[in-house]
């Protein structure tokens, strides 16, 4: 009986590319559907005052946002990619509640509410979501 030697292993160079991709490119469209699907959504609800290039304006601007965000995330999580993704999703959560959230309280006047009482809360709550977050 001779043990032979496996299957012959493709090299790592190769492809090395291609999984870096998949580990770092692919969890990152989480936090850009999270800014492309409202930007688009508050669009189809306002075509008829807005133009298309004020659109890609705003894809532009929120699409660096989230690239933005979710390289801080991964720098804060020591480049692991699926909590970096998860972390800067909790954060454009809170980035796109912040003006809904704005006018609701405003309408019910139940305190006075001004940018800067609720703006450091909201981003209190915003950097604290994922740092608690398990992973």
């Amino acid at each position: 009986m001779s043990i032979s030697k496996p299957a012959t292993v493709r090299p790592k160079s190769k492809y090395r590319f291609f999984q870096w991709v998949i580990d770092y490119i692919v969890p990152a469209i989480l936090p850009l559907l999270l800014t492309i699907v409202p930007t688009l959504y508050h669009y189809s609800n306002n075509a008829q005052m807005l133009t298309l290039e004020s659109l890609y304006r705003m894809l532009a601007l929120n699409t660096v946002i989230a690239i933005v965000v979710y390289l801080i995330c991964l720098i804060f999580t020591r480049f692991r990619p699926f909590p970096a993704a998860i972390g800067a999703a909790i954060f454009l959560i809170f980035f796109n509640i912040y003006g809904i959230l704005y006018k609701f309280l405003l309408h019910r006047d139940v305190f006075r509410l001004e940018h800067y009482t609720i703006l450091p809360l909201m981003l209190i709550v915003a950097f604290y979501g994922p740092s608690s977050s398990p992973g």
